[in-house]
Order: structure tokens, then sequence, then C-alpha cells
């Protein structure tokens, strides 16, 4: 190896094994092997580079393909797959193409669902802008005319359509789902001119003191400030829509 510079190759063991000291041939077929042979493939390679040890190295393409149980110019025990590792076969090639392709179906059906969910998501908060920004308006018009009594008639004859008063326990449910339960609180009460989340409760709209969580993630109706989720207002009171609270049953 110091010889050479660099690890020997099959070709320069082959040599080595099969001839003298003085680096004659044996007989004829070592003769022809090296110089008909081994010369002829070893100049085909790139300037520079060397004979590395490999499935089709010069030996290789000299002698063929190594058998299963053994590397030729190794000792004994030497594998094909200790030295270059294991190549599969070609149905088990077709086999990890064909799952593969399923994994990357299955990716792309994940990302299209994915994709859907923020889309309707996109869709929610927009509808939700939407009927916060019209019951802005309908305050803003409302607010100015409506006086502490009228406030206090309207809030009782609302609260009692509903069969509900201040102070009950009431669950909250989602505007696109109504059977479905966001949060538990106390009704504080649906006066348009209480001023819940730095804007007037405007109509429709009731005030509910959140107790209990339900669904942590579920986006408040109309934020405000630090607000944003139902999880983020455990314990201070909300804007809810008055058609989505119903008195809570034990």
């Amino acid at each position: 190896m110091k010889k050479l510079g660099h690890l020997p190759s099959r070709v320069d063991m082959f040599e080595h094994c099969y001839t003298d000291s003085n680096g004659n041939p044996g007989n004829d077929d070592v003769t022809a092997t090296l110089v008909t042979s081994f010369e002829g493939t070893v100049s085909q390679l790139p300037p520079g580079s060397n004979d590395d040890v490999g499935r089709n190295d010069a030996f290789a393409q000299v002698f063929g393909e190594d058998n299963n149980g053994c590397v030729r110019m190794y000792s004994l025990g030497v594998t094909p797959s200790d030295k270059w590792g294991n190549v599969p076969s070609r149905s088990t090639c077709q086999r990890i193409v064909m799952e593969q392709k399923a994994a990357i179906s299955k990716m792309e059906d994940k990302f299209a669902e994915q994709d859907q969910q923020l889309k309707d998501q996109a869709k929610e908060l927009a509808e939700l802008k939407a009927m916060v920004c019209q019951q802005q308006n309908s305050g803003s018009k409302t607010s100015g005319s409506i006086n502490s009594t009228s406030s206090n008639h309207v809030s009782k004859s609302r609260i009692g359509a509903h069969s509900i008063q201040e102070g009950d326990w009431v669950d909250i449910f989602n505007l696109f789902d109504p059977t479905k339960c966001l949060a538990i609180g106390r009704l504080q009460g649906i006066d348009p001119s209480k001023v819940v989340g730095e804007q007037p409760l405007g109509p429709c709209l009731c005030e509910i003191l959140v107790q209990i969580v339900v669904e942590r993630n579920e986006q408040l109706i109309r934020p405000y400030g630090l607000l944003q989720t139902i999880e983020d207002a455990l314990g201070t009171p909300i804007a809810w829509p008055l058609k989505l609270v119903k008195i809570h049953e034990d």
C-alpha cells in the first residue's frame, strides 16, 4: 500500500498473489489476464482516478459479478453486503416505489384536507367579521336613543322570552354548529348600550361572564385586546348572540 500510495484494488491484489517477487506472472493464463484484460479495463478509467474496490470495479468487469457468499481476492467470511451493502431485487424496488407513491398520495390528500380546512376557517372568520360589523353599525344607530328605562324593559322582555334571567348559569354554543357547547358562564345582561369588549353590545347580543371553558381554542365572535379564544376569556365578560345562549342544565 505504501508503494502504491493508495488502497490496493482487486487488480493489485491479483497481481500480487499471482506473480513472483520480481513481478513475473506465474503462468500464461495469468499473463493474459494481466496484460490483455486488466490493462485494457484499467486504461479506460478517468485520468487520476483509482480503481476502487466495488461491485463494478475492473476485476468484476473481467471475472464477472461476485457470488452472494464471498468477495473474490478477500479472505473467507467477507461478503458483498459487507463491502458495498445489499442491492434490492427488482420486485423489492417496485414495492418500494409503490409504497413511496402511496405515501406521497396520502400526504397530498392530507395537504388538500388542511387547505380546505384553512379555507373554511377563513370563510367563517369573514362571516364573523361581517356579522360583528353589522351589529356595530346597528348598535351605533340605536344606542343614542335608548334610555335606561327602555333598556331595562328590553332586557327583561328579551330574557323573559328565552326563559332565562340575569345571573343564571348558561351554556354558550357555536355559531356554525348550534349543538356544540363552547363554554359555561353567567348571564350578565343584554342591555344594548352596555360596553363589553370596548364596544356597546348592540342588538341581539348578551353579556356572558365565562366560568367554565369547554372548547378552549374556539374563536370569540367579538375578540378584543388579548382575548381571542374562549380560553382567553375565562373569568372575563364577552359578547355572544342571545340566540346561541341556553340555560345550563345540571
